[in-house]
């Protein structure tokens, strides 16, 4: 009884010890931009667990461990939506329901080499995981080398998934020789430096490949220091648009007009002023069509005008409303045939200004649960239940549109859109030779939000070998260049305009990662398979064998 409350107490601390690691690699209230280094050995707690607990018992400890550790990582969730921290507790705790035990059966099915199964299980949930309506990249464990320039520059090839796979492995070959260590029936270095003289060159490979890859960072980046430039100007109003009614609307829109107008004064040559997601709530060519809200009329009124009397075009994020007349519902005829998207608009002065005609961008992946639950007709009262709780919900656009008028060519990844890897590679193959992320994290009130939402973002320039530009609501505004190093960044929580100079890209060179996308994520989980149905086939026949000889014997 004694012995099975200690190792009861052992498993406890080891999964809150993991847990705890995971949240403290990535950007976290203590380190801002996360500990890098802690990423590589994160995982130890958790595969060390993986060996005491028994296969039956692993469901539980992967429910919890799954809950715990997104708890941890994305506390902030709790003040996007009343919700979004239970679902995402739930949805983790569902997923490591069955990443725990693939975990246990890898140990169990192959001795030699289960360690090597876990790595190869661990990168294929990570891509596993950003699949799908309820696809989320969040706690990639490659997303913690942000800041470590010359090691993410593979993920131009590669994706971050081999920034993922370089981070996991030394956690699971430590992982492996402390297991046996501890099970070693003389004393635990033996047990250790048997391992490690074992599967040494499995280590050296590894160091070659971090090696190689830190040094591939180093000696290829682009450079376009030789080309002339664009320069933008990137509001950050440091407002929740979504607060308030119309006259915090109108208030926020005399806000982002100063801001604009101090910018054109202090820049003659601007080419382009961006205001972040959904910075103007109103639904601009809604409003102008339609007037059956007047005050929202005159405020879209005020905003055109305005624009139309300067010489810069405007990016605007704004909640647009199309008209589809086979469409139910609403309060009266006009607002039944309403399709809501969350959109980026660009007005070009004297063109398409009055009446409003800006080409426009239709946000293609919505954040699940709170912007898109595309599940109405089945889960009737989850729905009913999501719409009463502050979400916002819009029908998800399907053309990765690129802004070819102005220059450079752009696109507009939306808030959580850049975050996924697929798609900024689907706008560079569309001809974008500039990323405009435009994004609204105010509503967690929390640095480490935007901290976390920032370190994906990077990735997005390096894949693509494109320079990006990000302007959001109250951080992380700023500008990263093509190799993913962050030039310029306005302080999180200020009112404050950045002013940028981007390279006007003519002839851009796809990076191979545009061309293979995420293939080494569908090759990781290709291989698990192809793994278990040969270690499944390999129990049997064994122990098929085995009982041969025993029935010989006999």
């Amino acid at each position: 009884m004694k012995k099975i409350a200690k190792d009861l107490f052992l498993n406890i601390i080891l999964l809150v010890f993991a847990a705890f690691l995971f949240a403290l690699s990535h950007p976290n209230p203590v380190f801002h931009n996360g500990l890098a280094l802690f990423a590589y050995f994160v995982f130890i707690p958790l595969f060390v667990l993986v060996r005491r607990i028994s296969f039956a018992g692993s469901f539980l400890w992967g429910a919890v461990y799954g809950a715990l550790s997104y708890l941890f990582f994305s506390y902030w969730l709790i003040a996007y939506n009343p919700v979004a921290m239970p679902v995402i507790a739930l949805l983790y705790s569902a997923n490591f329901l069955f990443v725990v035990p693939v975990l246990k059966l890898a140990d169990m099915l192959f001795k030699k080499y289960g360690f090597v199964v876990q790595w190869v299980v661990w990168i294929a949930y990570e891509y596993l995981k950003t699949q799908g309506f309820a696809g989320f990249a969040y706690g990639l464990i490659g997303y913690t080398q942000w800041t470590f320039i010359p090691l993410i520059k593979i993920a131009s090839i590669f994706g971050v998934w081999a920034v993922s796979a370089i981070v996991v492995f030394p956690s699971a070959w430590l992982a492996a020789g402390i297991n046996a260590g501890l099970e070693n029936d003389e004393k635990f270095v033996v047990g250790f430096s048997k391992f490690t003289k074992r599967y040494l060159f499995l280590a050296l490979i590894w160091i070659s490949c971090f090696f190689g890859s830190v040094l591939f960072g180093v000696f290829f980046k682009r450079d376009y220091s030789a080309l002339p430039t664009s320069k933008i100007a990137l509001l950050q109003p440091n407002t929740d648009p979504w607060k308030g009614g119309i006259e915090i609307h109108k208030q926020n829109l005399n806000d982002l007009k100063k801001m604009s107008d101090k910018a054109i004064l202090e820049n003659s040559d601007l080419n382009l002023i961006v205001w972040p997601e959904t910075a103007f709530i109103p639904r601009i060519k809604w409003h102008y069509k339609f007037r059956e809200h007047y005050e929202a009329f005159l405020l879209v009124k005020d905003l055109l005008e305005f624009i139309d009397s300067k010489e810069v075009p405007f990016l605007i994020g704004n909640d647009e409303g199309v008209y589809n007349s086979g469409k139910t519902g609403g309060n009266n005829e006009i607002e039944a045939g309403r399709i809501d998207y969350n959109a980026a608009i660009l007005f070009e002065p004297k063109k398409n200004v009055l009446p409003p005609d800006g080409e426009t961008y239709y946000k293609m992946r919505l954040v699940p649960f709170t912007e898109h639950f595309p599940f109405a007709a089945i889960f009737p009262r989850v729905y009913e239940f999501l719409k009463k709780n502050d979400t916002h919900f819009w029908n998800s656009g399907t053309n990765p549109h690129v802004f070819k008028s102005v220059a450079p060519s752009f696109c507009v990844p939306i808030c959580f859109e850049d975050t996924f890897g697929y798609i900024t590679a689907g706008f560079a193959k569309n001809g974008a030779c500039l990323i405009v992320n435009i994004s609204n994290d105010a509503w967690a009130n929390d640095v480490i939000c935007q901290m976390q939402h920032l370190s994906m973002a990077v990735f997005r320039a390096v894949e693509t070998g494109l320079p990006m530009v990000r302007s959001s609501a109250s951080g992380q505004t700023c500008y990263v260049n093509q190799n993913g190093k962050v030039v310029k960044i306005l302080k999180p929580f200020t009112k404050d305009v950045l002013i940028v100079d981007v390279p006007v890209i003519t002839d851009y060179k796809k990076t191979p990662y545009i061309v293979l996308g995420d293939l080494l994520g569908v090759v990781f989980l290709i291989t698990v398979f192809g793994i278990f149905v040969f270690g499944v086939v390999r129990f049997f026949i064994l122990k098929k064998e085995k009982k041969l000889q025993t029935q010989t014997k006999e």
